[in-house]
């Protein structure tokens, strides 16, 4: 993933947790996080690129395509309910941007699951991007 898609992806994922009643937690990678005491629902952020390839008609831009996995995290026992609001908000976090250098475009709603240590659902959000890169 490019410094600048993470950038892009990283600020639209703060600014909508804030806006979130109460705020949502975030978990970024490598950096400190304590999972929330009393449990309530937190998000844990990942990114990937796919790839990337030369544009047919050259001139030095790149096409980078990957996902920001954006997963919703609940207390075991909690249910789902929660869980899967959480989940459509933050898909409408990437809904409606004004152009931009980074296109959101589809949205991957993974199968929930526990995480390691059994106390968390895990319900999971990819959103897909597309990003031009000109090389310089």
């Amino acid at each position: 993933m490019s410094p600048d898609v993470w950038a892009d992806a990283r600020a639209l994922i703060a600014d909508g947790a804030a806006q979130v009643i109460p705020p949502l937690p975030v978990a970024w990678p490598n950096e400190r996080f304590d999972d929330p005491e009393p449990p309530v629902p937190f998000l844990a952020v990942e990114g990937m690129g796919d790839g990337a390839e030369p544009y047919e008609l050259g001139g030095g831009v790149w096409v980078e395509d990957g996902a920001v996995v954006l997963h919703i995290m609940v207390p075991v026992g909690s249910g789902v309910s929660a869980g899967l609001e959480l989940r459509k908000q933050a898909a409408n976090w990437f809904r409606g941007l004004p152009e931009r250098p980074v296109v959101y475009d589809r949205f991957v709603l993974d199968p929930g699951g526990m995480d390691e240590d059994g106390n968390w659902y895990r319900l999971s959000l990819r959103v897909l991007y597309r990003y031009q890169d000109i090389s310089v």
